[in-house]
């Protein structure tokens, strides 16, 4: 456990230091909707839905008309060919009137320990959020390998950088999350 902190930890900081300097990865789909599909229909890996709310501290209100921007590893556990800085698998939408947003993807690989996402939140003009939301389940696995795979968590470490994931009524890996920004910017 230790160590998976520490590897999600030194990618955040190689995230913050990359982007401190006004670059972000590049690639990826962009839309001025809530819900976004980052990969094609026959891309490798099970399906698997993300989706949430951004509520902004201390009064937990709706972030809406937020700009999310969304990377991840493909189910093998690569970002792409040329490394996290160009990922193949990435994303742009506005969060709805609610704060809320839904993406579909594959579930992501595990080559940086737990299956996680990251993200850039820009809620105004001139304020940046950045951010990994790393994923684990409440239940044990049973016989489900996709499952078997992630940390049981009975209670999640952090409210906003962990989301539980199980299979919805069809069967899809799903996930919901609540990402938290301060109304002085800070995240």
């Amino acid at each position: 456990m230790f160590r998976t902190r520490v590897v999600l930890v030194a990618a955040s900081l190689l995230l913050v230091a990359r982007t401190a300097g006004g670059q972000l990865p590049t690639g990826g789909v962009k839309t001025d909707s809530w819900k976004i599909t980052l990969t094609a229909p026959d891309e490798p890996g099970e399906p698997f839905i993300l989706e949430g709310r951004i509520l902004s501290l201390p009064d937990s209100l709706p972030v809406r008309n937020a700009s999310l921007f969304l990377y991840q590893q493909d189910a093998s556990g690569v970002y792409s060919a040329t490394g996290w800085q160009h990922p193949r698998i990435a994303g742009t939408l506005r969060t709805n009137f609610v704060g809320g947003f839904r993406v579909r993807t594959v579930f992501p690989g595990r080559s940086e320990g737990v299956p996680h996402v990251h993200f850039v939140l820009t809620p105004t003009a001139g304020q940046r959020n950045l951010g990994t939301l790393a994923f684990c389940r409440l239940r044990g696995a049973g016989s489900d390998t996709v499952l078997a795979h992630l940390s049981q968590m009975l209670e999640l470490p952090t409210n906003d950088h962990w989301a539980y994931v199980d299979r919805d009524a069809d069967g899809v890996l799903h996930a919901n999350a609540r990402l938290y920004v301060h109304k002085s910017g800070g995240y």
